[in-house]
């Protein structure tokens, strides 16, 4: 893309267009690997750019919404936003436009998993890791907030996290409903007084419908800072509405009065009164502020050993996620915020010494017939049981299984256990993480589970894509590519003439 959008697609002709299928070139440039999801605002496929090999999410614009110009400017609104945000935070934008009658974008793809969804299985977080959270989401904050840009939207479901630089790191996604904080008001798309984000995290003055600016993302980040520290959030009450209304008339409360079995630092219960001000003028000069007060407070507890930022897995269930314990999951109080579409695969990794053991080669695919069955040591599924969680970065990496493991019928589900284990490691070496995805696409080959076989492959030739260009790399990166390619479904043929 050279520059951001600087206009608004033209609606598309002719009837809704077809769902793109597993295999199809789309745009000319990108083949598209699987649905990952739908939301409000349209559909989300991951593909891969045919001449760069990157992994990217395209997000398509609802066919019912082709027609609509508000709907149309507020996806190319989302395009120009997030296009001019560049920070580690944020997920990048790579491409806006039309094409086969579709509005689309095409955005970073990141193997994370929501910070929603994380809170709904941890329930709450330790204060020194949930600060340490907080800051990178102020982070990303702030860069947009120094181009003038308001999200107006945050909440867990729009916080990816995923493991990078060593460490816990955050993409911040959904800019769908954001806006200039000086934009101008002509053009702006919501009317004054119209109520546009999620309740459960809306600052005061945006539940009035005044004009908000980035001490509304403030109040927001210091809401999320609330629920990863306590599993719940302030002012609860029986409705929304009542809730909404709470926060308008009475003061936020502390931590403490939240969880009464938590230790709170004095520093993080001042820095959160501060934030949580119904004043704007109260709270912090920016998120970044808030953060740093609170990174000051904690520092002397210890770190949380399990912070280790688990990946989801490509073929993951896309059904929404389950509400979190003491918290309401908000919907849009108007306008659907979009879809979570993130991007490139795990885009840094935990370093590891484990030794490197050999992987085996894949069976042809021609040949699945003939080797697959529905009977084997592993019970019903023909290749094995359900990969174990993964264990903490002080628990010693399994081996790797070798090519006999990977096809021997008595073996290979143990080896497709351990393969599938060592790469939901966080503190794995990527080459290492690349062999298991490798074997464990071997595994399902081998019984004859093209499209498991598919997803595999494709992690590992995503996180090969991570490694040094140099001859052994390269040529390993060769071998995997043509073994996805075996495995990717053929082209529709085109119909004839």
């Amino acid at each position: 893309m050279n520059g951001p959008p600087s206009s608004v697609p033209p609606a598309a002709a002719g009837p809704p267009p077809e769902p793109l299928a597993p295999g199809s070139l789309f745009a000319e440039r990108y083949e598209i690997v699987r649905r990952l999801g739908t939301g409000g605002m349209g559909t989300v496929y991951l593909a891969r750019h045919r001449e760069m090999g990157r992994l990217c999410a395209i997000k398509l614009l609802h066919p019912r919404l082709l027609r609509d110009a508000e709907a149309r400017e507020r996806f190319a609104r989302e395009a120009r936003l997030a296009s001019r945000v560049i920070h580690p935070a944020v997920c990048a934008v790579y491409d806006f436009g039309t094409a086969e009658g579709q509005v689309f974008l095409a955005m970073e793809y990141v193997e994370g998993r929501s910070l929603g969804a994380l809170l709904a299985e941890r329930g709450r977080l330790p204060l020194r890791r949930a600060a340490a959270l907080a800051e990178e989401i102020a982070a990303g904050l702030d860069a947009a907030h120094d181009l003038g840009l308001v999200h107006r939207d945050l909440k867990p479901d729009n916080v990816i996290v995923t493991v990078g630089r060593g460490r816990e790191v955050v993409k911040l996604v959904d800019f769908g409903i954001a806006k200039g904080a000086a934009a101008d008001p002509a053009a702006d798309l919501t009317a004054e007084g119209i109520v546009v984000g999620t309740p459960d995290y809306m600052a005061p003055e945006q539940v009035a419908g005044d004009p908000v600016d980035r001490r509304a993302d403030l109040y927001a980040l210091a809401l999320v800072f609330c629920r990863m520290a306590t599993g719940t959030l302030p002012f609860r009450a029986p409705t929304a509405r009542e809730a909404m209304t709470r926060r308008l008339t009475e003061p936020a409360g502390s931590l403490a009065a939240m969880a009464p079995d938590l230790a709170v630092p004095r520093g993080v219960e001042e820095a959160l009164e501060r934030a949580l001000s119904r004043a704007p003028d109260e709270r912090q000069a920016s998120a970044g502020a808030f953060a740093s007060e609170l990174t000051e407070a904690v520092a002397h507890l210890p770190e949380d050993p399990a912070a280790d930022a688990a990946t989801v897995r490509l073929d993951a269930p896309t059904t929404p996620e389950p509400r979190a314990t003491g918290g309401r999951r908000g919907r849009p109080a108007l306008i659907g915020a979009g879809i979570l579409a993130v991007a490139v695969a795990a885009w840094g990794l935990w370093p590891g010494r484990p030794a490197i053991q050999p992987e085996a080669g894949p069976a042809p695919v021609d040949s699945m017939a003939a080797t697959a069955d529905t009977g084997s040591a592993s019970g019903p599924d023909p290749a094995g049981p359900a990969v174990p969680p993964p264990r903490s970065a002080g628990t010693p990496l399994p081996a790797l299984p070798t090519p006999e493991e990977t096809t021997a019928p008595a073996t290979r589900g143990a080896a497709r256990a351990r393969a599938e284990q060592s790469y939901a490691r966080p503190d794995a070496d990527p080459l290492v993480r690349a062999q298991a995805a490798f074997l464990a696409a071997t595994v399902y080959n081998v019984v004859g589970r093209r499209e498991e076989a598919a997803s595999w492959a494709e992690r590992a030739v995503a996180t090969l894509d991570l490694l040094p260009d140099t001859p052994e790399h390269a040529d390993r990166r060769e071998r995997y590519r043509r073994f996805l390619n075996q495995l990717r479904p053929a082209p529709p043929e085109p119909p004839a003439p």
